[in-house]
This record gives C-alpha cells, sequence and structure tokens, in this order.
C-alpha cells in the first residue's frame, strides 16, 4: 500500500473471523441469513454468502429470489458518479441494508479494486439522495 489507498480485499473479510464480535453495518451486525427464499427467476450461481435479500455469488451479486443480477466485473461501474447503491436504492422493492452489506462483500470477495473512499462515496450518494 505504497500509494496511501486502503483497499478493500477479500483476505480482510477473512480476517474478520478472528476479529472478535462481529462487524455491524448501521447497528446491526453482518451476518448470513439462512432463511428460505423461494426463487421465482434463475437458479443462484455458487453461493458465498447471503442476506436477506442478496447474495454474493460465483457471478456476482443476485437477488436471492433469482430475478435481479448484476455480474462480478460491472459492481464497481460508475461508483465514482452513480454507482450500484444510487441505482438500486431507486427501486422500491430493495431492501436497503441488505443491498449495501451485500455489495460490499461482493466487492470484497470478487477482489474488486476500489478505494474506501469510493465505497464510502457511493454509499452516501445513496443515502441522501435527492429524487424525493
Amino acid at each position: 500500500m505504497t500509494d496511501g489507498i486502503r483497499r478493500i480485499t477479500p483476505g480482510m473479510l477473512q480476517n474478520l473471523r478472528d476479529a472478535g464480535p462481529p462487524p455491524t453495518w448501521g447497528d446491526k451486525p453482518i451476518l448470513m441469513d439462512r432463511a428460505e427464499v423461494t426463487v421465482r427467476g434463475d437458479p443462484l450461481s455458487d453461493l458465498w454468502w447471503q442476506g436477506r435479500q442478496w447474495a454474493v455469488t460465483s457471478f456476482g451479486l443476485e437477488r436471492r429470489d433469482g430475478t435481479y443480477y448484476i455480474d462480478a466485473h460491472r459492481l464497481a461501474e460508475n461508483i465514482d458518479t452513480v454507482g450500484w447503491p444510487l441505482h438500486m436504492t431507486r427501486k422500491a422493492w430493495l431492501d436497503d441494508e441488505d443491498f449495501m452489506t451485500a455489495w460490499c462483500i461482493a466487492l470484497a470477495m470478487h477482489g474488486i479494486s476500489v478505494t474506501q473512499d469510493q465505497v464510502r462515496g457511493a454509499i452516501s450518494r445513496a443515502r441522501y439522495r435527492d429524487d424525493d
């Protein structure tokens, strides 16, 4: 890290196991959700992690019911302008917190090179959007 930029890496998630209490998003722990979800669309790719509504898979990021998916190579698309968080939070059916968590985990697990500032910026734009 000689460039002074801290990057999210797959190893960071691996290290969370030994870090004590689970990490939090706001005031909620980041845990895998094991509740059953009826698949209404395509079956999910190989599962790496799953939340309430979203799953990180070998393909990328997929809605657990199989009706929406984002290819891994597109996860950081437009991260400095619109980005996936802002795009997705405009959808009435979205579980915002679960998506943001899954998106961050997907970036790390797929080894997408982004900075913490880029991730924070994308999430901030989504949380404080002015489209209401």
